[in-house]
C-alpha cells in the first residue's frame, strides 16, 4: 500500500487502528515509526510489555517508559492489562501501602539509632544500614536474603562502627525471625 486510502472504511483492516496517527507515520529501513518512537508489530508486544515491567514498576511508570521509545494503538490498556495481572505486584501491593510518617528525632550521638533496609540491584542483593546522627550509610552484599547472612553482614558493620543501641527496620520478615531476635537479644 503507498498512501492512505481517502476513508477509515476503505482502509484495509489490518491498519485501520493506525488510521488517527496515519499522519504521523514514517518508516526507514524497514522500521515504521511514529515520530521518534517505534512502531511495535504485534508479534513482540508482549515481549517488550515484560521487558519494560521486569522491573516491576507500576501503570503510570511503564507508560511513561513506554511513551519514550514505542507505540502501538491501544498500547496503555496493554500496559495496564499486564501490570494488573502481575502475580509478582498482586503479592508484594499490600506490602507497598504508604504508612503516614513518623518523623524521628535525630540521636545526639552517633550509631545510638541505624535503619536497615534490604533491597536488589542489578540481580544482587544488599543490606543497608543508616546512621539517623551522621547518615552515614554501610552497604553489604549478601548471598542469600537470609537471617543468617543479614546477620553476618551486620557483624562485619558493628566490627567498624561498634554497636549500636536500636534498630529500626521495614516489617521484613528477616527481622522478625527467631534467629535474627536471638542475635539481638544480648544487646538488649
Amino acid at each position: 500500500m503507498t498512501g492512505w486510502p481517502d476513508t477509515r472504511s476503505e482502509t484495509p483492516i489490518e491498519v485501520r487502528p493506525y488510521w488517527d496517527s496515519r499522519d504521523q507515520l514514517s518508516t526507514s529501513d524497514g522500521i515504521i515509526y511514529k515520530g521518534l518512537r517505534i512502531v511495535m508489530p504485534p508479534s513482540l508486544r508482549k515481549y517488550m510489555l515484560n521487558l519494560i515491567h521486569k522491573s516491576h514498576l507500576g501503570i503510570v511508570k511503564c507508560k511513561q517508559r513506554t511513551r519514550e521509545v514505542m507505540y502501538w494503538p491501544g498500547m496503555n490498556a496493554d500496559i495496564e492489562v499486564t501490570v494488573r495481572d502481575c502475580s509478582r505486584c498482586a503479592e508484594h501491593q499490600n506490602q507497598n501501602v504508604s504508612e503516614p510518617l513518623m518523623p524521628t528525632k535525630t540521636p545526639d550521638i552517633p550509631y545510638s539509632m541505624v535503619g536497615c533496609d534490604l533491597f536488589n540491584f542489578e540481580g544482587k542483593k544488599y543490606v543497608l544500614l543508616v546512621d539517623y546522627f551522621s547518615k552515614f550509610i554501610d552497604v553489604k552484599e549478601l548471598s542469600q536474603e537470609t537471617s543468617s547472612d543479614i546477620i553476618e553482614a551486620m557483624k562485619s558493620i558493628f566490627a567498624c562502627h561498634g554497636i549500636l543501641r536500636r534498630l529500626r527496620s521495614d516489617s521484613w520478615p528477616q527481622f522478625a525471625s527467631r534467629e535474627f531476635l536471638n542475635f539481638c537479644r544480648p544487646y538488649e
